[in-house]
């Protein structure tokens, strides 16, 4: 269709790859779905004729030229269809679920106890700047989340909450129980678990895990939260072996420039060339690094750290 004319009929603003939310082979346009700053998130693809936005998801064409012209579809189609069939209204767009704050039972969360405390300290860090910066606390003996007939055990774990706009969309909790392989029921214990995907705020996958107060538009993506705890303000961590399109969105949109500090593992390193790949589209400026002698950032000290800030971001 002739979407372009479209909008120049209904006085609809539009961007094109030169703008940092916008890929080539797609239209850029304000999402008339989504509230909150309006920056060119929804897109149109050109070849395949579908939109989707960055921050809402993607939505129907019938539904999204109505909701932007105040027209019926059939009438836009006639006009702008280009002579082509118009395309099925029965496939419909699965809608993403609501995203809300999520709400923990009472008891959940303790004040951190004192062999968490020591595992910290062995590991360099202050366990009361996490809690005053980062919220980190224990998990009670009896921690346990339900849902309808699902329930998921956090027992003795410290507890790393994730906010996203202020408020509690997630987490992720560690075991230090790593002699015991397995439970119970002969399964294997994960040394970080994860909120359950259907109870969680906002999913893991649409959300960054940084510093609330962080202002630069200069970052550096990592792997995982103690990563983070180390390097800082300028860290953030994609929470996961891979990346999603609204991870990179959110970059997009937070930073004009970032390094890439992955394992040195070839898994990871791939990892870095795709999101890098996916980045530039975007127009943000991206470097790879990897630390010496196959380090983690979490090992680093305060000294080395802001060597290593200065030495990446010059800042």
């Amino acid at each position: 269709m002739n979407f372009l004319t479209l909008c120049q009929d209904y006085n609809i603003d539009t961007a094109g790859p030169e703008h940092h939310h916008v890929s080539q082979g797609w239209i850029g346009i304000h999402c008339p779905f989504c509230a909150g700053k309006q920056n060119f998130h929804m897109g149109f693809n050109i070849s395949k004729e579908f939109f989707n936005c960055w921050r809402c998801g993607p939505h129907s064409l019938r539904d999204t030229l109505e909701r932007l012209t105040g027209q019926a579809f059939g009438t836009l189609w006639r006009k702008y269809g280009e002579g082509k069939s118009a395309p099925s209204p029965a496939r419909k767009v699965k809608p993403r679920k609501e995203e809300k704050e999520l709400v923990l039972p009472n008891g959940f969360t303790l004040p951190l106890r004192d062999h968490h405390r020591r595992y910290l300290e062995r590991r360099h860090f202050d366990p009361d700047e996490l809690i005053e910066e980062w919220g980190v606390c224990s998990t009670s003996p009896t921690a346990v989340l339900r849902d309808g007939d699902m329930q998921s055990n956090f027992n003795n774990r410290i507890f790393i909450p994730m906010y996203w706009n202020g408020i509690l969309a997630t987490f992720q909790a560690r075991t230090l129980e790593l002699r015991a392989t397995s439970n119970s029921d002969g399964r294997k214990v994960s040394k970080y678990k994860a909120c359950p995907t259907e109870m969680e705020g906002r999913s893991i996958r649409r959300i960054l895990y940084r510093h609330p107060e962080t202002v630069s538009d200069h970052g550096i993506g990592v792997e995982g939260v103690t990563d983070v705890w180390r390097m800082g303000y300028h860290a953030f961590a994609l929470l996961g072996i891979g990346f999603s399109e609204m991870q990179v969105a959110l970059i997009a949109e937070l930073y004009k420039r970032i390094i890439l500090l992955f394992d040195p593992d070839e898994q990871a390193q791939t990892r870095a060339r795709k999101m890098k790949t996916a980045l530039r589209a975007f127009g943000v400026s991206v470097d790879i690094y990897s630390l010496p002698n196959g380090r983690d950032p979490a090992e680093l000290n305060k000294r080395e750290v802001s060597v290593l800030v200065q030495l990446l971001l010059n800042v």
